[in-house]
């Protein structure tokens, strides 16, 4: 299981729902907003934000990193 500190700016996720629909994901940006930090995830191109990345792990069953070239 992904641990939220391994969510990083930048880091592509192939996400898994309980339901079985796949989503390619990354922590595209962190801002504050309204004295609040916003977590804002492309989700399979779209901008979401979430409260934290706890809160966006929690809908999903399984995460696996995208390799990347530098990887």
């Amino acid at each position: 299981m992904i641990k939220p500190e391994q969510v990083t700016v930048g880091k592509r996720f192939l996400a898994t729902t309980s339901n079985g629909e796949r989503h390619k994901v990354k922590l595209h940006d962190i801002r504050r907003r309204n004295g609040y930090q916003e977590y804002v995830f492309a989700i399979n191109g779209e901008g979401w934000p979430f409260e934290s990345i706890e809160d966006f792990l929690a809908g999903y069953q399984h995460l696996e990193p995208i390799p990347t070239q530098a990887d």
